[in-house]
């Protein structure tokens, strides 16, 4: 019998914590689409930014997917930047990482790092 609760228990929980898509469906692509040529001497490094999105997984449901996960810590990185005239975030990576606890509970973190560039006349 305690078997049976604690699975109905584990399986609602996991029900109840599975994440939506949040603000993933933003469109900030446009912003990253842009070409930036940096070959000559037009411009200065303004600062480094990054962004960081979480996502907690019990018995792997839970959360948002990859791509989603990725795509928001860009767009909080872009938010972060707070890109004003003629600025630019160059050089955009992204890194993964991932918590497990017992083999049930699990948290990943994904962290989108850029550098903010300025061109100069």
């Amino acid at each position: 019998m305690k078997k049976h609760l604690l699975v109905i228990v584990l399986f609602s929980a996991a029900l109840l914590l599975t994440g939506c898509t949040g603000f993933a469906s933003l469109d900030h692509h446009a912003v990253n689409q842009t070409d930036v040529v940096l070959q000559k001497n037009n411009f200065k490094v303004v600062k480094s930014v990054e962004g960081h999105v979480t996502a907690s997984y019990i018995l792997g449901i839970g959360g948002y997917s990859n791509t989603t996960l990725r795509d928001n810590a860009i767009h909080q990185m872009f938010r972060n930047a707070e890109l004003r005239d003629n600025q630019a975030v160059v050089n955009i990576s992204t890194t993964v990482g991932t918590k497990t606890m017992l083999g049930i509970y699990s948290q990943r973190t994904v962290t989108a790092y850029g550098t903010v560039v300025e061109f100069t006349n």
